[in-house]
């Protein structure tokens, strides 16, 4: 073999090698780097993006930027994530914080060790007062088909550090509860919580709902129509939830007609509403929604830009303070002393 072919070969070969390790360098790091050991705390930036400029002071957080100093916590100071055989770190109360009900429905629950179990079905209210009883969680489904629904006391669900719904009862005890079927409560009369009372009670869950209650599910009341403001008519697309009340404590309503404007979602108290229970059987798109409350009211009221409403889970807290303050002024607090 000629000389120059063997010093070329000689010299090729380290050069190979640095840029071999020059290519691993740049490389990024493995996958499982960025994941969420046992006991780490997310973190979770903020964006200036999230405000909303024309929404009256209206700012609303995507439930991915959440994090827990937004919620009222330390993340210094914050539980750390469950370990196997745990209960949740944090009940399912979000002090002064507003959660969107339909953001909920069919959210994926995980047992105490991690396991997803099942999906949110469902939450049912008090139609008369918004208070909230039950949460509907479905288990065994298959491509959301088929399962079991069992009815669960809000106590049963927590939050981890990285806002998953977590159970705070083990798998056994949640496939011991007594099933529920789709028609459930509204079919089933005075004796709709029977069961439920009786189960959760025996084991230190008592769930605290009265006799005479308007027990409804909150997924069939999306998408009604909302009227009581003259000739103004709107749909009824959510409700904002405070867990740590257990109450629904606003409603909120996209205008068709009148006051209707394609950015804007109004937030309307809980408290000046007049569900028409009955109406909610076969044919729940004709049911109403009676606002009692003045249109120029509404009209002036703290209000969300849609396009952004739509993509978030939680309400930011100093607009739900905005926004309890307008009412109250009004003389239509979202809240009372009494709840």
């Amino acid at each position: 073999m000629p000389n120059d072919q063997r010093y070329r070969r000689f010299f090729c070969l380290p050069l190979l090698l640095v840029l071999l390790a020059v290519a691993l360098t740049a490389c990024p790091a493995p996958a499982d780097q960025y994941i969420l050991q046992a006991g780490e705390t997310p973190v979770l930036l903020e964006d200036s993006a999230a405000t909303d400029e024309g929404g009256a002071g209206a700012i609303v957080v995507p439930a991915e930027e959440v994090g827990l100093e937004d919620l009222g916590g330390d993340p210094a100071t914050a539980e750390p994530a469950p370990a196997a055989g745990e209960t949740p770190a944090s009940p399912l109360a979000l002090s002064g914080t507003l959660v969107r009900a339909v953001s909920l429905l069919d959210r994926t629950v995980q047992l105490p060790d991690g396991r997803p179990v099942g999906n949110v079905r469902d939450f049912v209210i008090d139609a008369s007062t918004g208070q909230l009883l039950y949460g509907v969680l479905a288990y065994d489904e298959l491509f959301g088909l088929g399962g079991t629904q069992v009815a669960l006391p809000l106590a049963t669900l927590g939050w981890n550090p990285e806002l998953q719904l977590v159970l705070a009862i083990e798998e056994e005890l949640l496939r011991a509860a007594p099933p529920v079927t789709d028609d459930w409560p509204a079919g089933f009369g005075d004796a709709w919580q029977v069961e439920q009372v009786d189960f959760w009670g025996q084991v230190g869950f008592q769930p605290q709902v009265g006799a005479e209650v308007a027990a409804v599910r909150i997924r069939p009341m999306i998408g009604l129509h909302a009227g009581g403001l003259g000739e103004d008519l709107g749909l009824l697309e959510d409700m904002l939830l405070d867990l740590s009340q257990e109450r629904v404590l606003y409603l909120v309503i996209f205008m068709t007609t009148g006051l209707y404007d394609p950015d804007r979602m109004l937030l309307v108290p809980y408290s000046t509403t007049n569900l028409q229970v009955e109406a909610l059987g076969d044919t729940p798109t004709q049911a109403i929604v009676l606002l009692a409350v003045d249109p120029e009211v509404l009209n002036a009221a703290p209000w969300l830009d849609r396009s952004l409403f739509l993509t978030i889970d939680f309400v930011e807290e100093s607009f739900t303070e905005e926004l309890n303050n307008y009412w109250q002024e009004q003389g239509h607090p979202a809240t009372t002393a009494e709840q």
